[in-house]
C-alpha cells in the first residue's frame, strides 16, 4: 500500500511523496514522518509530513554548518542510504536538489 506525505526543505515545499509500507522482520509498517535536525545548531531543516503518524528524527547536518559536518556525511542531504524505496519516491525538484549538493561538494574538495 501507498501513503502520501509533503516534503518540506529548508522552508520549501517539495510536494508529494507516495511512500510504500515496510516490511520489518515479517511486519508489516506504515510510511513515517520524519525530521531532519542538525547535529550542531539543532535546528529542524526538512520534514516530511505524513498524517497521523508519528515523526522519526534524523541528526544530520544542515547546509548552514556544513564546515562542521564530517566529509563523508553530506551536508543538507536528505537522502536516506539504507532505504532506497524513500530516495526512489523523492520528487524530481528533490532530486535536482541533491544532485546539486554533489556537485557543490566535488568543487569544494576540488578547490581545497
Amino acid at each position: 500500500m501507498q501513503t502520501a506525505g509533503r516534503l518540506e526543505i529548508e522552508g520549501k515545499d517539495y510536494g508529494e511523496m507516495l511512500l510504500e509500507d515496510q516490511v520489518i522482520h515479517g511486519q508489516n509498517y506504515p510510511p513515517w514522518s520524519y525530521l531532519w535536525c542538525c547535529r550542531h545548531c539543532g535546528r529542524v531543516w526538512a520534514r516530511l509530513t505524513i498524517p497521523d503518524s508519528t515523526y522519526h528524527i534524523w541528526a544530520v547536518t544542515c547546509s548552514s554548518c556544513k564546515a562542521a559536518a564530517h566529509n563523508l556525511e553530506g551536508a543538507g542531504s536528505v537522502l536516506l542510504c539504507w532505504e532506497r524505496s524513500f530516495n526512489d519516491a523523492l520528487p524530481e525538484e528533490a532530486i535536482r536538489r541533491e544532485f546539486q549538493l554533489v556537485i557543490r561538494d566535488m568543487e569544494e574538495e576540488l578547490l581545497i
